[in-house]
């Protein structure tokens, strides 16, 4: 019985993530995915911790140093750009 309530949780959960990308922009999408990516290896680290496995998790951590590095440098250069936008918006009113 556990199974197949599973497997109606799953179903549901794609079927809910096609109507979702149907309708959604790619910036949306874009969003949707890093957080399930995000959220996926959080629990991969939890679960690699409660079951003895740290040695693996700080390798898992190690390995996502480059990662989070880039991902703030390019919120940085975004966030640079809007300024930037922004600037030129006032000084043409």
């Amino acid at each position: 019985m556990p199974y197949i309530i599973l497997i109606f949780g799953i179903l549901a959960t794609l079927y809910a993530l096609y109507r979702f990308c149907l309708w959604a922009n790619v910036e949306q999408i874009k969003f949707l995915f890093s957080v399930l990516g995000i959220t996926l290896f959080a629990l991969v680290l939890i679960f690699f911790a409660l079951t003895g496995r740290f040695y693996i998790s700080l390798g898992f951590i190690a390995l996502s140093i480059p990662f989070v590095i880039g991902h703030y440098r390019r919120k940085q250069k975004e966030e640079k750009r809007l300024k930037q936008i922004e600037k030129q918006d006032d000084s043409e009113e």
